[in-house]
């Protein structure tokens, strides 16, 4: 797996670098259960990332596997499965780093987790096929969750401040029973969390990865 550039500086950094212990083998819950913020879709940047060109784009099951009335994934997933299953609460969140000659792709698959009335994302690697002809990258550690707590989003939608979990215990607990009651015990606890991050939404458009690169860098050559 090719190291992107400095995404946002506390959690993708860490999550991309092979060092890193802050990971959980298991969610917060064992499936997800809180239904997706529409006003999350769409394409996002980090304040403090220092190449302009880099953003986010988060998607939900439709712009992903079926944008045409076709499911991409073929019959295989048509019926049972965790995409299917997990339509009306999973986010697909890929990261374009534009630093080089030739754009990467990051994807994530996240979902919502309350604990105690805050709210927390769970992230893990994923990889999903898509018809766009872009080169995505491979995730490697599909079986390790990374959790980001979100602060606050605004009544827009349009600005979320996040804190990500960093805790190296979390990768010794043995189920999401335990990740849960670990993170209650330390949710008021500051040496819990990494660096506080901002977004900002720069645009409502999230059908289509290529055409979310042109939007968020009308100004750069396609590539």
């Amino acid at each position: 797996m090719s190291r992107l550039s400095q995404f946002s500086l506390a959690v993708l950094i860490c999550i991309l670098a092979a060092s890193c212990e802050n990971y959980s083998n298991f969610p917060i819950d064992e499936k997800p259960g809180v239904s997706i913020d529409r006003g999350m879709l769409g394409i996002w940047r980090n304040v403090e990332e220092k190449q302009q060109y880099n953003f986010f784009l988060i998607q939900d099951y439709k712009d992903v596997f079926n944008p045409t009335g076709t499911n991409i994934l073929g019959d295989e997933y048509s019926g049972e499965g965790q995409y299917r299953d997990y339509k009306k609460f999973n986010y697909y969140i890929t990261e374009a780093d534009n630093s080089a000659a030739q754009t990467k792709y990051m994807q994530w698959t996240g979902f919502v987790s309350k604990v105690n009335g805050a709210t927390f994302m769970n992230l893990s690697e994923s990889y999903i096929q898509n018809n766009e002809g872009l080169d995505l990258e491979s995730g490697t550690n599909q079986d390790k969750y990374y959790f980001l707590r979100i602060l606050s989003i605004n009544e827009g939608r349009n600005i979320i401040k996040a804190v990500a979990v960093q805790d190296s215990t979390l990768k010794y607990l043995k189920n999401t029973t335990q990740v849960r009651k670990y993170i209650a015990r330390n949710l008021n606890n500051p040496t819990f969390y990494g660096d506080t991050l901002h977004f900002y939404k720069i645009s409502n458009y999230h059908l289509s990865l290529k055409q979310a690169n042109r939007v968020a860098n009308p100004k750069m050559t396609t590539r």
